[in-house]
């Protein structure tokens, strides 16, 4: 019989709601829509699982999903309604993944294309509660509201073998922000540093 494993990630609606929505709903520059799989938006109430926040309304450019054993911001500057106006000459400046895996699948995720090209967090995840995950989350959400123009710099940290000659990289980040502001700020989250401006 096979034992379901249990991610640390597998977040409820109430830790998501409380932990999450609820501290980002004080910032009027996010703008929360919740929905469960199949695009079906949902309200507090609900039994379905929460599995993706739009965090800019309609524009949908800035969401968060949820899958267990991940967890990933996407945040872009498309405009739906000029691709809608152009598709073919409609171009975006930035598309940007930042993932968190959990660390008992993190090797297998590492060996797929699903984390090329996207920013991958390193730090240990396991070990942490649902509360302080999503607390890391609200803060990196936080560091990405309103950007203008966004920089990534990658440099390997380490190279980590795992069978058969098979390996992976692993990166250290940096993240330059520009978001219009005179704010100006340097913020680490393990490998991923975020310079403001």
């Amino acid at each position: 019989m096979n034992e379901r494993i249990e991610f640390c990630m597998d977040f409820s609606n109430t830790e998501i709601i409380e932990h999450f929505v609820n501290p980002l709903r004080n910032y009027p520059q996010i703008n929360i829509r919740m929905l469960s799989d199949c695009d079906i938006e949902v309200d507090e109430n609900s039994t379905k699982p929460i599995k993706f926040i739009w965090l800019n309304g309609d524009c949908e450019n800035f969401y968060i999903t949820f899958r267990g054993s991940s967890t990933s911001i996407y945040i872009s500057d498309e405009d739906q309604e000029a691709r809608k106006l152009d598709p073919i000459h409609y171009r975006c400046t930035f598309s940007e993944e930042f993932m968190f895996i959990d660390d008992r699948v993190k090797d297998d995720m590492h060996l797929s294309n699903d984390t090329y090209g996207n920013v991958v967090y390193e730090g240990i995840l396991f070990d942490k509660t649902h509360k302080e995950i999503l607390l890391i989350l609200q803060e990196m959400v936080l560091m990405l509201v309103g950007i203008k123009e966004i920089e990534i710099e990658k440099n390997i940290r380490e190279n980590i073998s795992i069978s058969y000659g098979v390996s992976y990289n692993k990166y250290n980040y940096i993240i330059t922000i520009k978001n219009g502001s005179n704010e100006k700020c340097e913020i680490d989250f393990e490998n991923i540093k975020f310079i403001y401006n």
